[in-house]
Parts: structure tokens; sequence; C-alpha cells
């Protein structure tokens, strides 16, 4: 089977489980259904996933250790390698050839090159949480997510030497999650865990400079974990454990245009379709997917399906 195409009236998918197993899915974009869901594999806790070029790849628990391991698009496993930080997030650079996986746990980043050979690990000391981390190509520069330390990391990477070039550090304790970029505005918008908001970065004079913030509906019980966006780059989606919500950002005019309900509880992960027309939620302990359909002109979301079981849903890949 070959993953993250369209052919003829499905479209498939990859989820990842803080449960066991990464799990295949398709989309009947006839029936606007999600059907035919099949466990792949039995690895411990594969919370997240990347596309590489001829696949994706993932990291797992391996006995005491932990590994990140390559997959073809036909999940054969092609590389896998051990190492000891427990992992939150994996992402990978075509352009640079490398992996980057973040620990929360021990404030570490690690780099991998193309055969999984560990390149650099950096260790960000006393109460540093990483929990995210991607090269963006349109500045050229690899940047880092520290929630524990409230900071953003710039660097950029010559013959796999990193140098640093800034910092972002945020005032009180929003704890910055994760981040997208916009190349047409070169903004970078970072989603806070605690503090359930979304900052702009624009990108001037070879530096990030905060211009905009907004904040997401919220309880007591709220806490942000993932932000997309669209390939027009007109809208922004947040998802907010707690609230159970997704939400709706009108980017050029900095407006929250819907909430809706995810029909679960934690939805720690979601993403769009290739064709955007579509979007599913991971909600982790209600161990239910819920799909919605997207209006392109609008940005609005329309529930479709919430009734779809998959044990500890943590991400999804398209």
């Amino acid at each position: 089977m070959i993953y993250f195409s369209m052919e003829c009236d499905e479209m498939k998918f990859l989820i990842g489980s803080y449960a066991e197993g990464v799990y295949s899915a398709n989309l009947n974009m006839d029936t606007k259904r999600i059907e035919s869901i099949n466990q792949l594999n039995n690895l411990n806790k594969p919370t997240y996933l990347t596309k590489t070029k001829d696949g994706f790849a993932t990291y797992f628990k391996h006995n005491d250790m932990y590994a990140i391991g390559i997959f073809d698009k036909n999940f054969n496993m092609i590389k896998q390698r051990l190492f000891p930080d427990a992992p939150c997030h994996i992402s990978y650079s075509s352009s640079q050839n490398l992996f980057f996986v973040s620990s929360y746990h021990e404030g570490t980043l690690l780099v991998f090159d193309k055969n999984l050979n560990l390149v650099q690990r950096i260790a960000y000391g006393t109460n540093a949480k990483i929990h995210f981390a991607e090269y963006v190509d349109d500045i050229e520069s690899l940047i880092v997510v520290d929630l524990g330390l409230n900071s953003i990391y710039r660097y950029t990477i010559n013959q796999l030497h990193m140098k640093h070039i800034e910092t972002i550090r945020f005032a009180g304790n929003p704890g910055p999650r994760h981040f997208t970029y916009s190349k047409s505005n070169k903004t970078l918008y970072v989603i806070h865990e605690y503090e359930c908001s979304v900052t702009y970065h624009a990108f001037k004079d070879n530096y990030f400079v905060e211009t905009h913030k907004m904040f997401l509906p919220r309880n007591d019980r709220s806490s942000a974990s993932a932000i997309r966006i669209t390939h027009d780059e007109k809208f922004l989606y947040l998802a907010n454990r707690g609230r159970e919500s997704l939400s709706v950002i009108n980017i050029e005019l900095k407006e929250l245009i819907q909430t809706v309900d995810t029909c679960g509880e934690h939805p720690r992960d979601f993403n769009l379709s290739l064709d955007e027309k579509f979007v599913v939620v991971a909600n982790m302990h209600s161990d239910n997917l819920t799909l919605f359909e997207r209006d392109s002109a609008t940005g609005k979301l329309t529930l479709l399906q919430k009734d779809v079981y998959l044990k500890k849903g943590a991400a999804i890949l398209f």
C-alpha cells in the first residue's frame, strides 16, 4: 500500500499512537468517511511521524532505550538506530538530509543524518523542555522550541555545523510548544501551551520580531497542543486540549473566525488532508478520531464523523 496519495475516491494517511503501533486509514472522499483502519506494526509508543523523501520516519520505545526508524512507502523498515533520550517530536529536512528529534524530558535536541548517525546532541540545561524543532528552508534556519525555558532558538547549518543566530525569549510562562511558518508573509506563528495563545513573529533584517498576539477560547483545563497553516497561507488551525476544541484564525485579518468542539477528549494532534478539504483530529484520551469538512473560501469547519475508534491517537500524517 502506498501512503500519502490520492487514488480515485480515497486518500490514505497514517496515525501515530501513545499505545502500540502505527495505523493506516483511508479517507473516502465520496462518502466523506474515515474507513479501513489497520494496525501496521507493534511499535511501542510511536507518538509522532514525519515524511521523508521516500516514505516516513518515526521513533518508538525499544526496551530501556528509544529508536528512530526510517520506513519506505510500503512500511518496510530501512534503517533503525537506538538512542537514550525520551523523544516527543521528530521532523525531517529534505534540503539538509537531516532528522531532528526533540526530547521534552531530557531537554535535548538530537540531530541524525540520513544514515541515522548521530551528528549532534545539544543539551539546553536545567528546566529546558525541547518540544519541537524544524528546518525552515525559506530562511535557511533550524528553529527549536523550548517550552520549559520559554524560548525559541534559531540556527544556521553549514556542512553539519550548527551556528546559533538568535534566541527569542517570552515573558512570563506561556509555554511555547509548536510553530508553523508563512513563506509569503515571512512570519513565524507560535502556539503556546500554558497560555493558550498564538504569537506572530515577522522576519525582519535577519531577526524575528513579535508583531501580534491572540488568545484562544479557554477554560481552567486548557492546554494548547498543535498548529497548522493552509497552503495558501490564509488560515491557521489550532488545537486546545481541556477545552477540547479546534480554532480557526484568518491570518490577514488577525481574527478568530470559528471554534469547534473536537467531539473527544485531549486533541493532541490534527492535520489537513492533501487537498485541504478535510481535517482529521486525534483525540487521545477518548480514543477516537474526528473528521471535519473544510470550506477553502471561509476556512470554517463542518463536523462529518466523530465515532472512529483509535486507541490513544497522537499524530496524523497525510
